[in-house]
């Protein structure tokens, strides 16, 4: 997500859906040099010159950039990349999913047998993954001189 203050926005047409709904088109150009066009339910902008406003760019082609713009603090992103959500963000569920997933990838992959692995070995690498998310010049500076075969787990 990024944030700019819009330097000027303009309505560029409608579109509809196969739902039958009407979707307004407007052409947001960013103080930070981003031209990106978004569609809002509303025939009015989101924010308006000199505005803040919190983005995301979803697609880019050859027309250019299209997304989602909103006021800042109006919506959080999700963490699995598929737009805005309103309300309370579940992130840390989320990461521990991505942790564990990764971990059990991991540990069956370099495993040289993964039915002698168990779930403690899992866990162990899913807690170094979420450290290694979280701060990631911490965990280098921290493991730096550690000898990786010999771990605790």
């Amino acid at each position: 997500m990024n944030t700019s203050t819009v330097k000027g926005v303009q309505p560029s047409g409608t579109w509809q859906p196969g739902d039958g709904s009407t979707l307004y088109k407007f052409e947001y150009h960013m103080e930070d040099g981003t031209i990106l066009t978004a569609f809002h339910k509303n025939q009015e902008p989101v924010a308006a010159s000199g505005e803040e406003v919190e983005y995301e760019v979803t697609k880019q082609s050859q027309r250019g950039k299209s997304g989602k713009v909103r006021k800042p603090g109006s919506f959080t992103p999700q963490a699995n990349g598929s737009g805005f959500s309103q309300g309370k963000s579940n992130s840390d569920e989320i990461g521990r999913q991505w942790a564990i997933n990764a971990a059990m990838t991991w540990v069956t992959n370099i495993s040289p047998d993964p039915s002698k692995d168990g779930l403690r070995q899992v866990a162990a690498t899913a807690r170094l993954l979420i450290e290694m998310r979280d701060d990631m010049d911490g965990f280098i500076d921290k493991y730096k001189n550690v000898d990786t075969n010999d771990l605790p787990f």
